[in-house]
């Protein structure tokens, strides 16, 4: 993996193939070991200034293809991302709503989401 996003799309190239793997008409995960690869950087680049090794605490917050809620796969499939991304633990929220992360901590979206 090269890059992610805007520039990964402006690196496309003859030699370079650009791929979403979160892209499928029927599901929202296309290539599970793509998308494995692509959280693994994001972690990675989000904990890049630290001295030390970190493993963060993840939200997946699903928001597209999630007309009435997510299934038990979906749920698990979102986990098990975030879990080999690094993650130490993963919350996954399954409302149509986006959270604010300026204004939501995890322990309360963790409280929301046990109620």
């Amino acid at each position: 993996m090269l890059a992610v996003g805007d520039k990964a799309k402006s690196l496309a190239g003859s030699n370079i193939t650009v791929l979403n793997p979160f892209d499928h008409k029927r599901s929202f995960v296309g290539n599970f070991a793509y998308a494995e690869k692509l959280l693994q950087h994001a972690v990675r680049e989000v904990l890049s200034k630290s001295r030390f090794a970190i493993s963060p605490r993840i939200v997946m917050h699903q928001l597209e293809k999630a007309e009435g809620g997510l299934t038990d796969i979906e749920e698990r499939v979102l986990k098990e991302l975030a879990m080999v991304a690094g993650a130490r633990e993963v919350l996954v929220c399954n409302h149509q709503t986006r959270i604010n992360a300026n204004n939501s901590s995890y322990s309360e979206l963790k409280k929301q989401l046990s109620a």
